[in-house]
């Protein structure tokens, strides 16, 4: 008989370590609702004291069913175009 391989046991709970974040994450739209990955990434920090890549935040934010979509009505309101045309 050949051999058999065993993976590690997977030492977390499934949910990462942003689960615990989720009402914090679900009230940002409203609080700051113009705010890049980067900067949420950086409230985040500084709000929470959690560290994480905008990679991990950007997938948090799409699994809490939030958007992060840069779209040419929120781009124009901001002003950062002038035409949406």
């Amino acid at each position: 008989m050949g051999r058999v391989l065993i993976g590690k046991p997977y030492a977390s709970d499934g949910h990462g370590k942003l689960a615990w974040f989720a009402g914090w994450g679900k009230a940002l739209p409203t609080a700051h609702p113009g705010l890049t990955l980067d900067e949420t990434r950086d409230e985040l920090a500084a709000d929470q004291g959690i560290k994480v890549h905008r990679a991990s935040i950007g997938d948090w934010l799409k699994r809490l069913g939030l958007s992060h979509k840069e779209n040419a009505a929120r781009i124009a309101v901001e002003g950062k175009i002038s035409d949406c045309a």
